[in-house]
């Protein structure tokens, strides 16, 4: 039997994202919380909660998924770096927020590799894998 969707009120999660250091920002009318990682401030976590500003979802059921994503930021541009996995509404509060929570921790962790990673003669960290530039530039 597939696990029921539960619509988190967005106060709840709201408040918890705030608890866990993560500021508020808009970002095309849907909310999204921002943490900059404590090494690199230009390495930042986003969590996109598909509501607007009045807590009203943004996006139609089942495609209203929590996302979490890693992006690079930088002189007014920001440049996707990792994403992870989407957070569906489903099982209970809890449980939804136990998957933010592992989804966020897993990305903050990549942060604060890349944080430590060579830089590119821009200042950007270089991907490990292939040496390439965060922000494209080489």
């Amino acid at each position: 039997m597939a696990a029921k969707f539960n619509p988190v009120p967005f106060e709840a999660l709201a408040s918890w994202l705030v608890a866990k250091g993560f500021e508020p920002s808009v970002q095309n009318r849907e909310v999204v919380y921002e943490r900059a990682n404590h090494h690199e401030a230009g390495l930042v976590v986003r969590v996109f909660t598909s509501c607007n500003t009045k807590g009203v979802a943004v996006r139609p059921r089942a495609k209203d998924a929590i996302r979490v994503c890693l992006v690079y930021r930088a002189d007014g541009e920001s440049h996707g770096v990792a994403k992870a996995k989407r957070i569906n509404r489903c099982g209970t509060t809890e449980a939804i927020f136990s998957r933010i929570y592992s989804r966020m921790r897993a990305l903050y962790a990549g942060a604060n590799v890349m944080a430590k990673a060579d830089r590119c003669g821009c200042g950007a960290p270089r991907w490990q894998d292939s040496g390439r530039c965060v922000r494209r530039c080489a």
